[in-house]
């Protein structure tokens, strides 16, 4: 706050978030939203919690507030963090474009002031990018240095992040032993971390792993239990994600009502908050599942409009994907 007063309300979220109960956080500084509209650390705070719970649009919105107040305070490290975060928001919601020029100039002043945490940080987003435009070795690469950076600073949190990603470019490639044991180390620095929703992430990676290895009764059960973790956060983007494997398991299980009701929530989930992202990859997965069940006009349908929101993400690898998909159905 302005005045020399404590912040009670502040010190409350912090505490919150230290325990990573970005609900209770959200709540907190929302039951005095005119008063956290005032004051830049709180809305950077909000913003935070509104990205752990996949709000990315609210995210954004509070940022923006955010931004005059720390310029006008000279925090340039709280400015700096909020860039970064706004690349995030814009990923969330398949602003890709955006997404990489906020990242770009968070690492460049992350690097100027010599923020070496905000570095890694920066850099694992790049390598989020170029993962989706289908760089596989840049991608690697750059989670490569950031996990490098993060284990210099001891930081479990980051490195749960990076390892989780550094496994999506490895499954992307089929190597999935690596990708397994990329896996397996995100999980276990996120429980160093004492951070449940990365420990989940990491085992919903696990569980899309299994099912490119035909284990399709493990992935559907483990997707399912992520789900239900995620429901409670509650981390929309995430539970979005997590019944999409859920549906592809249950799916190829030949369990189609319950595929059925797992893929339609996700849908859902990820049009009614935004993430453009993620809605292309349910349609993408929907699209395989009606292919897998002889629907091929359904899944000429449903694969055109995943082709027409990865073409809207602008270079993405999985829009031409997707267009190769169509043509096998025309053959």
């Amino acid at each position: 706050m302005m005045s020399g007063v404590p912040d009670s309300l502040l010190a409350q979220a912090r505490s919150a978030a230290a325990d990573g109960a970005w609900g209770v956080v959200r709540a907190t500084l929302e039951a005095d939203a005119a008063g956290t509209e005032r004051d830049g650390a709180r809305a950077v705070l909000l913003a935070d919690a509104c990205l752990w719970t996949g709000d990315p649009q609210s995210a954004a919105r509070w940022l923006d507030r955010a931004l005059p107040l720390l310029d006008q305070a000279g925090d340039r490290p709280a400015i700096r963090r909020s860039v970064n975060m706004l690349g995030a928001a814009a990923f969330a919601v398949g602003a890709l474009a955006q997404a990489s020029d906020r990242f770009a100039q968070a690492l460049a002043m992350a690097i100027s002031d010599d923020d070496v945490l905000l570095t890694a940080r920066a850099t694992n987003n790049l390598g989020l990018i170029a993962s989706l435009r289908g760089d596989a070795e840049q991608s690697i690469a750059a989670y490569q240095r950031a996990i490098m950076t993060y284990q210099r600073l001891g930081n479990t949190r980051g490195l749960a992040e990076s390892w989780h990603n550094l496994a999506i470019s490895f499954r992307t490639r089929g190597e999935l032993d690596a990708a397994e044991d990329a896996e397996r180390r995100a999980v276990e620095f996120a429980h160093e971390a004492d951070n449940p929703r990365l420990a989940t992430m990491g085992l919903v990676g696990r569980a899309e792993i299994s099912l490119r290895r035909g284990d399709f009764a493990w992935a559907r059960a483990t997707a399912a239990r992520a789900a239900v973790v995620f429901e409670a956060i509650p981390d929309y983007l995430l539970l979005a994600d997590a019944l999409r494997v859920q549906a592809d398991a249950a799916d190829r299980l030949q369990l189609m009502a319950s595929a059925d009701v797992a893929i339609a929530r996700a849908l859902e989930l990820a049009r009614t908050h935004e993430h453009r992202t993620q809605e292309a990859q349910t349609l993408q997965t929907m699209a395989q599942m009606m292919l897998r069940r002889g629907d091929l006009a359904s899944a000429r349908v449903i694969g055109s409009q995943a082709r027409d929101v990865f073409s809207q993400l602008g270079g993405v690898k999985a829009a031409e994907e997707m267009v190769e998909f169509l043509a096998g159905l025309a053959r």
